[in-house]
């Protein structure tokens, strides 16, 4: 994580900036010499870990003499947590057949990897898969998981970050109304001799009549489909995707 200062000195002053890391004991992270009479000042320093942090701003003099007071306690000018990963962005979309999460990072501390989970209610998450994390890094690091199995419907999606130590931080939820996977669709509703399907994927279907009896079925590729249905009487039926489980009306004339 990164952390900002802005300071202003004045009297011959030199400056050192630093933080406290536990035990009493403090990190220096620069010495500013000689600002003069009255000077303003900035630096930006990262910490190394997690956690919340004093950051303290010491003035001495002398500091070519050896003047020493960076290592000894100084008042403390902001407080601030480093949390283990700050987001950029993280959305979710549908594309074709599936749902695709996308999310970066603008700095990342320990990070061992992401865990990917989806709800139906919002409440109970279930783990899909993962994402190896970037460990320490300051960059930006855009990430993505494609979801290929998602639910028609509203889904609920978060990240669970965890570190290499096993610490863990969830993301925000984000959300998407899927309209589920449609493998293939009808040229017509009404036939007379043919059943016309154009196929995106390759799928199984199923024909039903209007009273719920089987009439056939088969295995279709992607492309133009004909099925030829001159042996059926004329009538309502119905078309059963057998992977996304959505259902076709049509009418034989």
């Amino acid at each position: 994580m990164n952390i900002s200062i802005d300071f202003v000195t004045g009297g011959n002053k030199s400056a050192c900036l630093g933080y406290d890391i536990g035990g009493g004991q403090v990190q220096v992270v620069s010495i500013e010499d000689d600002f003069g009479d009255v000077t303003t000042g900035d630096s930006v320093f990262t910490v190394p870990t997690c956690g919340t942090f004093n950051v303290f701003l010491a003035g001495y003099s002398n500091p070519s003499g050896g003047g020493s007071q960076c290592t000894t306690p100084a008042p403390v000018i902001q407080s601030t947590t480093a949390v283990p990963v700050t987001y950029g962005n993280i959305e979710v979309k549908s594309e074709r057949n599936v749902v695709i999460l996308n999310w970066n990072t603008l700095s990342e501390i320990n990070n061992d990897r992401f865990e990917i989970e989806r709800s139906l209610d919002g409440k109970k998450f279930n783990l899909i898969g993962e994402v190896r994390g970037n460990g320490t890094s300051n960059l930006l690091n855009s990430y993505s998981f494609v979801d290929d199995s998602a639910f028609t419907g509203v889904n609920y999606y978060r990240l669970k970050q965890i570190d290499h130590d096993g610490q863990y931080e969830y993301s925000k939820v984000v959300t998407i109304n899927f309209s589920g996977k449609i493998n293939f669709s009808m040229i017509s509703n009404f036939i007379s001799e043919e059943i016309l399907l154009t196929a995106n994927n390759e799928t199984t279907i199923s024909i039903f009549n209007y009273t719920g009896k089987f009439i056939r079925s088969q295995r279709i590729m992607n492309g133009s489909v004909s099925i030829d249905f001159t042996d059926q009487p004329s009538g309502i039926y119905f078309i059963l995707d057998s992977e996304s489980r959505n259902v076709f009306k049509f009418i034989k004339k």
